[in-house]
Formats: structure tokens, C-alpha cells, sequence
């Protein structure tokens, strides 16, 4: 009983470590390659695949993960089996996604994913407030790494800073738009999941340490859940103020978002670095906009497969990975639109990972879901693929194979 509890910690700490290394880590973007580990953990895992496919009915979730699968490697296959380890990291991570999902329930891997970000959190905002208010000198002789972009991180494994921009918070991540990204799933699950271990401390680190990003997208996402909010707690106080006040907020919200950019040069906030981003020339300019048109043009070349990968990245251009469900259609084709769907349909399905009905609340989160999956290339991050896997996973799925519990 000893020695099975004690493997199943040493399981669960290697796929924390996968999930960690593979989402989006800082020093995977500096010549370490983890692909290794992806291979080892996706070997492990097909064997659980395997019993899951040979005790289970076929269901929805399998033909997803059929189908996520085939988007990988028929264009592989079909553009001459080039590129094999980027193919084979995207099937790895849809596997280890897979794997995790049906074995683990998501009230428990969305706890402790929320316990590891508190943690990251406070070592993060330990780091932000000696770098930028005591200012102590021993942080400018942290060890410093170059990653394949020739961007500069200074850190010591727990936290980084990139030193032409201390101020901007990016904790364990490569950058601090990142950050903010895993902060708000963090702040969802506190927030809207069906339990009772909801945190006020957990809830009140993450919006600071957003704060601390300095990331315009983490603020903006920051205002949504802030209305989502206010939404539950009206529509959890009647029925009536679930039929007129949450439509009132969502229209409220409607007008804010088109009139944002007048908001911010009413308050004087259009040369704030955060904010200017957003408004004027300067969101025409940014990179990340003219990425999904750049992804369209490339997708018309070969709508049915794709490109290959070696195709895509001799023609990048503007960040285009950044948007993920434009360029997942560039690289795998009509085959592609699928990631996208899976998105849309887990955030309306009967029974969802949120516990409000809420028709504007549902479509809220949706808007999150799609702000954040093109704003980085969420293709590459293993935690992604097991957020959108237990979207579509049935509620009611019974596995035969007892789902483990994380934090046994």
C-alpha cells in the first residue's frame, strides 16, 4: 500500500513537471528541449490510453481525441514526414492531455494547478517587490539565460525577469502576457468551479500579481471576470435579477469594450505603456493584430492539408503562432478549425466545467477562452490541450478505471 501510494506521488510529480516544462516555462524557449520528457510521459500514458479505449463505450471524447490526433499526422504523412519532432510534440502533448483527463477529475487537478500557481504567485511577487522596490543589488548577478529570440532572462528557476523591462512581472514564464494568461485560468476556476474550497487569499494574490504583469490583455481579462462576477452573485441572489440584471451587465459590457479607447484618453492613460498599446496607430501596429490575416493568406495556399511546418516558418510573419486558431488552420488546414470548435462547444455544453448557466456568464468565459488562445501560441502548451479536454469531457462520464484523486 506504502510502496503504490509512493509511485503514484513519483507519477504525479513527473507529470507536474512535464505539464510545467511544456506550458510555456521560461528555459524551454533557451536550447533545453523537452521533448524527451513529452516522449516518456506520452509512452506511460498510452498504456492507460489503451485500457481506457478497450473498457469504455466510444463516446465523444475519444472521437476527439481521434480526431486532434489525425489533424497531426495526416499532414505530416502528407507533406513527406519532415519536422518530426515539432509533429511529434504536438501528438505527445495531445496524448499526455488525454491521458491526464481521464484519469484525473478536474475539481482535483484544478486545485492543485491553483495551489502551484499560489505558490508561483508569492515567490513571484517576493522577486518583483527586491527587484523593483528594495531595488537589492544581488538580483542583477542572478544567473542570466538567452533564449532562442536572443531575449536575455535573468532568474534563478522559481522566478525571472527580463532586465530591460523589471517592472513587468513574468514569474516562471517567458514572458509576462503568459503570466497573466495562467493567472486568469487560475482566477476562473477560484471563482466559477462547483466546490467548496474556494480561496479569498488565492483570489486576492492572483488579481495582484496580474497587476504586477503590466500585461494589457491580463487587464483586460481582468475586467471580464470582474463582470462575470458581479453577474453570479446578482443571478445567485433571484430569479429575477437572473432574467433582467445579467442581460443589463452584459449589454453594459458590450458598451464599454466598443468605447474603450475613448475611456482611456479620457483618463489621460494613452502614453501609459500598458495602455497605449490599445489604442490609436499603435494597436494597427501591433504584430499580434495583422498575425491572423498573415495566418489566412497562408492557409488559402493549401486549405485542405496545410503547410508544412518548414513552409510556415521560411514565411512567418508577425508572430503569427500567436494566433492560435488562425494558425493552427495554416499548418494543419481545413483539420485545424477543429481546435476552435472544441473551444466553443466545451464552454456551451450542458454541463460545463463552470457551474453558472448563465447564458452571459457562458458567454463571457467563451470570450475569454478566445482572447486568450490568440493572444500566444497556445498549440505548443500541454496545459492548454487539458484545459480544452475537460471542457468537452462528459460530466457523467463513468470510467471503469477509477479516476485517481490528486490530492490523496
Amino acid at each position: 500500500m506504502i510502496f503504490s501510494k509512493l509511485k503514484q506521488s513519483f507519477f504525479i510529480l513527473i507529470l507536474t513537471l512535464c505539464v510545467i516544462l511544456s506550458s510555456g516555462y521560461a528555459l524551454s524557449t533557451v536550447n533545453i528541449n523537452y521533448f524527451y520528457m513529452e516522449l516518456f510521459v506520452a509512452y506511460i500514458m498510452m498504456f492507460r490510453i489503451i485500457l481506457y479505449f478497450k473498457n469504455e463505450h466510444f463516446n465523444f471524447l475519444k472521437y476527439c481525441f481521434l480526431s486532434l490526433s489525425l489533424m497531426v499526422i495526416i499532414p505530416f504523412v502528407i507533406h513527406g514526414a519532415e519536422n518530426l519532432i515539432v509533429y511529434s510534440s504536438y501528438f505527445f502533448k495531445i496524448v499526455i492531455a488525454f491521458g491526464i483527463v481521464i484519469t484525473f477529475r478536474f475539481l482535483d487537478f484544478s486545485l492543485y494547478f491553483r495551489k502551484i500557481m499560489l505558490f508561483v504567485s508569492i515567490i513571484s511577487l517576493f522577486g518583483y517587490y527586491v527587484l523593483n522596490v528594495s531595488k537589492l543589488s544581488f538580483m542583477l548577478y542572478l544567473p542570466e539565460f538567452i533564449n532562442l529570440n536572443d531575449v536575455t532572462y535573468k532568474g534563478a528557476y522559481l522566478f525571472f525577469y527580463i532586465p530591460w523591462i523589471p517592472e513587468r512581472n513574468m514569474g516562471i514564464f517567458w514572458e509576462p502576457g503568459l503570466f497573466a494568461t495562467f493567472l486568469i485560468f487560475s482566477l476562473l476556476f477560484e471563482i466559477f468551479l462547483n466546490e467548496d474550497k474556494k480561496s479569498s487569499f488565492r483570489i486576492l494574490i492572483y488579481s495582484i500579481t496580474i497587476i504586477t504583469t503590466n500585461s494589457s490583455a491580463g487587464y483586460l481579462l481582468l475586467f471580464i471576470i470582474l463582470i462575470m462576477w458581479t453577474i453570479k452573485f446578482l443571478t445567485d441572489k433571484s430569479i429575477e435579477l437572473r432574467k433582467y440584471f445579467s442581460f443589463f451587465i452584459l449589454i453594459f459590457f458590450v458598451v464599454i469594450l466598443t468605447n474603450y479607447q475613448k475611456i482611456i484618453y479620457s483618463l489621460n492613460l494613452e502614453e501609459n505603456k500598458t495602455f497605449s498599446k490599445l489604442v490609436g496607430s499603435n494597436l494597427a501596429e501591433q504584430t499580434r493584430v495583422s498575425a491572423p490575416q498573415h495566418n489566412i493568406d497562408m492557409f488559402l495556399k493549401n486549405p485542405v492539408f496545410g503547410n508544412s511546418v518548414k513552409f510556415i516558418t521560411e514565411n512567418i510573419n508577425y508572430v503569427a503562432d500567436t494566433s492560435t486558431s488562425t494558425f493552427a488552420l495554416s499548418i494543419f488546414g481545413i483539420f485545424g478549425i477543429q481546435y476552435s470548435i472544441l473551444w466553443i462547444y466545451g464552454s456551451f455544453k450542458k454541463r460545463s466545467i463552470f457551474t453558472s448557466n448563465v447564458f452571459s456568464i457562458r458567454i463571457l468565459g467563451l470570450l475569454i477562452f478566445l482572447i486568450i488562445i490568440n493572444k500566444e501560441p497556445h498549440l505548443g502548451l500541454l496545459f492548454s490541450w487539458c484545459v480544452m479536454f475537460y471542457l468537452i469531457k462528459p460530466n457523467d462520464l463513468k470510467l471503469k478505471l477509477n479516476e485517481r484523486n490528486i490530492n490523496e
